[in-house]
């Protein structure tokens, strides 16, 4: 823009006011505020410096009138409405310029988190059962966009984080699935200390094995109490014959005679009640094989064989 010049003696002598007042009019309806790529910030950003000094000149020119003349209040008042809308424009291009960068910002984080998603989605059964709280935390998305101006800056940024989660994910899932391994090649015999499989999957797998050896050593250590506790020469509780006839569950429903796991140990052979005693259940289910179910029941016989409030365990099949 031309530079604003006013000149008066009285009475205005010389002006180029109207033209320059167009000439910035004219800028000011060219402006774009509909901003989406890095060089239409930057235009936005110069078009505020130049509006902001049209603002300082008009008040110089203002402040020049008014020490040269009194009489021009129509020259004033038009320098007061142009000045009112070049401010006006500014304010308006600013705040476009902040809530654009903020919507591209969330844009990008969003982009990150869902693509962290994705990826998560994509690993195997065991990997789900896993925290994912480290991957998806979202103060990392936004730490990685502060102090980001542009949108190339932006998006480079999100990329090396989302890299950086990849290279995360990948190491955790070599750990599950060597945790995977460990648990599955644990005794049928043990297998029934080891149910809270999500929390076990997600341990460094030098902390798993510890802990295998832990619960193992635990387990026997407790089944060694219990063999000398016992009376010499007591023999295990047989398991009874698969029933001949059809017989009902404690819910009343029918169990098929064809059924192999309807087995019942008696712990006590009376069961003495006194005042304050009362009858419980503790029920398990299972989703396993016959095998791990008979096998289960016999390590939770044996480990209550020496408890005399235990009455009886049952393991009966389930029909769906």
């Amino acid at each position: 823009m031309q530079k604003l010049t006013i000149m008066l003696t009285g009475s205005i002598q010389s002006s180029n006011f109207e033209d320059w007042k167009k000439e910035l009019i004219a800028q000011l309806k060219t402006i774009n505020t509909s901003l989406t790529s890095d060089s239409e910030f930057a235009v936005a950003s110069d078009n505020v410096k130049q509006i902001k000094a049209a603002e300082k000149a008009l008040k110089k020119a203002k402040q020049s009138a008014i020490d040269q003349a009194a009489d021009i209040q129509k020259l004033f008042a038009a320098i007061d409405e142009v000045s009112a809308e070049a401010r006006q424009a500014r304010l308006s291009l600013e705040k476009q310029i902040k809530k654009r960068k903020k919507e591209i910002k969330a844009a990008v984080r969003l982009r990150g988190v869902e693509q962290i998603k994705t990826l998560i989605a994509e690993q195997s059964d065991d990997f789900q059962l896993i925290d994912h709280t480290s991957f998806l935390d979202s103060e990392q998305f936004s730490e990685a966009l502060k102090r980001r101006a542009t949108m190339s800056t932006l998006d480079k940024s999100m990329d090396e984080l989302c890299d950086h989660i990849t290279e995360a994910i990948a190491r955790k899932n070599t750990d599950v699935k060597s945790n995977a391994t460990a648990i599955h090649a644990l005794p049928v015999a043990h297998q029934a200390l080891f149910q809270d499989r999500g929390m076990l999957l997600d341990m460094q797998p030098a902390a798993l094995n510890a802990l295998i050896d832990d619960r193992i050593s635990v387990f026997d250590q407790s089944a060694a109490r219990v063999a000398a506790a016992a009376p010499e020469g007591a023999a295990e509780p047989a398991v009874p014959a698969t029933p001949t006839s059809t017989d009902k569950t404690e819910t009343g429903v029918e169990n098929d005679p064809a059924d192999e796991l309807n087995i019942d140990f008696d712990m006590q052979a009376t069961s003495e009640v006194n005042a304050q005693s009362e009858r419980f259940e503790i029920v398990v289910k299972l989703d396993t094989s016959p095998d791990y179910a008979e096998s289960l029941l016999s390590t939770l016989q044996k480990s209550l064989v020496a408890d005399d409030a235990v009455i009886s365990v049952r393991l009966m099949k389930v029909r769906l």
